[in-house]
């Protein structure tokens, strides 16, 4: 895994995101604690498997949480969507 900075992680989020729907885009979790603590400062790297985020406001929101999730990973999803959900009685 290679090191990166918050402030490159934060760029490369933005960059995946449609600019309209930036500003609905909260980023939480230990991404923003690292970028609050050690944003600015090239020698401070971070490891983080995924990014925590939530949208507001609400009205805005789903619609652009629809443009976010549903282009990326929707083509990974819609695969696992096809199969057969298990039921009680499969279960």
């Amino acid at each position: 895994m290679t090191p990166l900075t918050p402030d490159a992680v934060m760029a490369q989020i933005a960059a995946a995101l449609p600019e309209d729907c930036r500003p609905n885009v909260i980023v939480i979790g230990s991404l923003a604690a690292g970028y609050h603590f050690f944003s600015g400062d090239g020698q401070r790297s971070i490891r983080t498997k995924d990014v925590d985020c939530m949208f507001s406001p609400f009205a805005k929101a789903v619609a652009a949480a629809g443009q976010v999730v549903i282009p990326p990973f929707f083509g990974v999803v819609r695969s696992r969507l096809k199969r057969p959900w298990p039921t009680a009685a499969s279960g």
